[in-house]
């Protein structure tokens, strides 16, 4: 029987069933992407819109500020402002003023405060039409510089029209105090704010984890999103605002690693190393996975993490299929001590670096050389622990079948092949090369012993430019000597972010323009746009009140225990917190945000809490958080990414069965080795 060529084909089997044609299923597969394309394009571009006209119809907060010098003793006015358009009312002061204790359970009772309280003036009638509550302002007479307080007054619903604001402060100090005071009307409910701050950050991790875009346009898109979120409330921030938030110095230290790890990785060494790794384990599997997740451990400390892994991983799946190993398997190891080792300097992960970079921070004397001995006992112990889960658990399975497993690889890639619309040329001929490279894989039956596929190792992976790799090692000797001597206390203008800079910038000297050129164009410029949304979009939930919101919530648990154990408590919620945290939204903006939440409990004096072991407590939690999900670590995002590119997939269920396990062991580990350390040594 001839079919006509308009007419699908069908498929009949014998049982009766009935089903559709390759063909349709297709043309189906086909027809949803477009379908679900439309409705993205349809939604981002409805978004777009909204943010424009705000954006269009909002001036920047460009409000004038008014100085007031407050005598000693007396209560002072401040001159009249135009009545708001709306009913909350934002006061910002600018001085010597505390920037944590705001609050009142933030403060002593006993303590001097200047009292502020705003009033609505009838200037026909002279009489107050209504007046605040008292806004108490606690004083820093030792800062260096000027810190900036705000309160948000919701004013009662006034029938008058012709009503002027006042602000009254009083000095009950026996010294003059000048401060500058700006009113911002605010069209928007600080409770709204925070459930508003609440829907942005699970939309940022709702948007990270069904991938429907890159990343980068994620971060943008969200920021953009909070920023509109602070223009609808007549908060817009200034174009000078957003380029103090970008983080300049996070961005330095991460541009001089990529530079770093690019000229280290045009060397060979990465895969010279994989193949001497080979070499000493003599083939036994499970001394080449101790010597590869090792040297993966090692190598995240003292260079970038996402860089070094992007050069780990082709060696390692190449390596895992000469040998017939679980690709997979070793994949999930790499990420893990890559997480793990990153976390053991300041320079190695970008979460470590925001940490470590931090102002507040340094200024407790936290350098790299404490980051690093502090850091070590229980990343260590973590590590150990790992290794022996992925040895219990997996070794029945680290050995696979060559043609089972090489034939999954080359369906899985066929099917992106066949689904693969949006791919372009260049990922298209990739896999293709790819699949052509298996299947003749597929004809060897053989495996070839130790010391053949030693061989053809060393003769396919080598270093090609032993010159270069002296320069990259002698730039590479200077960052870490430069940040050890920020370590010293007597050397104060070392900064880690100049560290990697400045040896970032020996390698271009020492190389040729050409090197130079590309090395700076290999550079991921995406991911630093992605790191400084990121950080844009934080300062944004900080101003929403978010912050603010989330350290009150830890303060009245930590306050629910005593005193001799609050710090126990302290570190405990914090290190919790932070890991969970990390675990569902990526470990770069959760430090950044939780940086801030430690700051605030270590400046409670009704806590009284030493900063270091808070300090640890939330290092610990976004190394620890970053294993959990494909979604907690940048590091698992491009493992997997690349994974796929081979043709081995994993999806986000089957990730979160091995992640969730193994990050809740290493918290019990963690959170014992904090308490130990601080609460009964008192190491800090």
């Amino acid at each position: 029987m001839a079919f006509r060529s308009h007419r699908p084909r069908h498929v009949y089997f014998f049982n009766g069933n009935h089903k559709s044609s390759w063909d349709r299923v297709r043309r189906n597969n086909w027809f949803s992407g477009r379908w679900l394309e439309l409705l993205k394009l349809i939604v981002l571009l409805a978004m777009w819109l909204i943010f424009t006209l705000l954006i269009i119809l909002t001036p920047e907060r460009h409000t004038d500020e008014v100085v007031v010098e407050l005598s000693p003793k007396t209560l002072e006015w401040s001159p009249d402002f135009e009545r708001p358009p709306y009913r909350f009312v934002r006061l910002l002061i600018n001085g010597a003023v505390d920037g944590v204790r705001t609050r009142s359970h933030n403060a002593k009772k006993s303590e001097p405060f200047i009292g502020v309280i705003v009033h609505a003036f009838d200037e026909k009638a002279n009489r107050t039409l209504w007046k605040s509550r008292e806004w108490k302002i606690y004083m820093d007479f030792e800062a260096t510089k000027d810190s900036q307080v705000e309160h948000v007054f919701k004013m009662k619903v006034l029938k008058s029209q012709d009503f002027v604001l006042q602000v009254s402060l009083f000095n009950p100090f026996t010294v003059p105090i000048g401060l500058s005071m700006t009113v911002i009307p605010n069209s928007m409910n600080p409770d709204n704010g925070i459930v508003f701050g609440t829907i942005i950050l699970i939309m940022l991790y709702v948007l990270l984890i069904i991938n429907i875009t890159y990343r980068t346009f994620v971060a943008i898109f969200m920021a953009t999103t909070a920023v509109s979120l602070l223009s609808l409330s007549d908060a817009r921030p200034s174009v000078d605002d957003l380029g103090g938030w970008i983080g300049i110095e996070m961005l330095m230290l991460l541009f001089g690693m990529m530079l770093l790890v690019e000229g280290v990785k045009g060397t060979g060494v990465f895969d010279y190393l994989s193949v001497f790794a080979y070499q000493l384990s003599r083939g036994r599997y499970w001394r080449l996975f101790f010597f590869l997740v090792a040297f993966s451990a090692i190598s995240s400390a003292i260079l970038d993490t996402v860089a070094m892994v992007l050069v780990m991983l082709p060696v390692t799946i190449r390596l895992s299929e000469i040998l017939k190993l679980n690709t997979m398997m070793l994949l999930l190891a790499i990420a893990a001590f890559s997480n793990l080792g990153g976390a053991l300097t300041p320079i190695g992960d970008p979460s470590m670096a925001i940490i470590a970079s931090n102002e507040y921070v340094v200024d407790h004397g936290i350098t790299f050389g404490v980051i690093t001995l502090h850091m070590f006992p229980g990343i260590f112990i973590a590590m150990i622990v790992i290794y022996f889960l992925f040895y219990l658990l997996g070794r029945k399975l680290i050995y696979t079948t060559e043609v089972d497993k090489l034939q999954r690889a080359i369906e899985s890639m066929e099917d992106r092949l066949r689904k693969g619309d949006i791919l372009s040329e260049e990922e298209r001929e990739h896999l293709r090369s790819r699949i052509h490279e298996l299947r003749e894989r597929l004809r060897d039956e053989q495996s070839p012993d130790f010391e053949t596929t030693l061989a053809r190792m060393k003769r396919k992976y080598r270093i090609t430019d032993s010159v270069l790799l002296i320069k990259c090692g002698i730039s590479l000797a200077a960052t870490l000597i430069i940040c050890i001597l920020h370590s010293l206390p007597s050397i104060s203008g070392i900064k880690l972010c100049w560290a990697s800079y400045l040896g970032a910038l020996l390698m271009l000297i020492l190389i040729n323009r050409a090197d130079a050129d590309a090395l700076i164009n290999s550079v991921d410029w995406g991911m630093l746009l992605y790191f400084g949304a990121l950080f844009v979009l934080v300062e944004c939930l900080l101003l929403i009140g978010l912050v603010d919101w989330m350290s009150d919530l830890i303060v009245c648990a930590i306050l629910k225990a005593d005193n001799d154990n609050q710090l126990a408590v302290a570190i405990v919620v914090l290190l919790w917190v932070t890991t969970l945290f990390s675990s569902v939204v990526d470990n770069v903006p959760i430090a950044s945000l939780m940086l801030k939440v430690t700051i605030t409990l270590n400046n409670s004096p009704h806590l009284q809490l030493p900063f270091t072991p808070l300090i640890w407590a939330l290092s610990y939690g976004v190394a620890l958080g970053g294993n959990g999900t494909l979604a907690g670590a940048s590091i698992s995002v491009v493992t997997f990414a690349v994974a796929k590119e081979y043709g081995y997939t994993r999806s986000f269920l089957q990730y979160l069965a091995i992640g969730v396990p193994f990050m809740l062991i290493t918290m019990i580990i963690c959170t014992f080795y904090l308490l130990v350390a601080h609460c009964v040594f008192h190491w800090h």
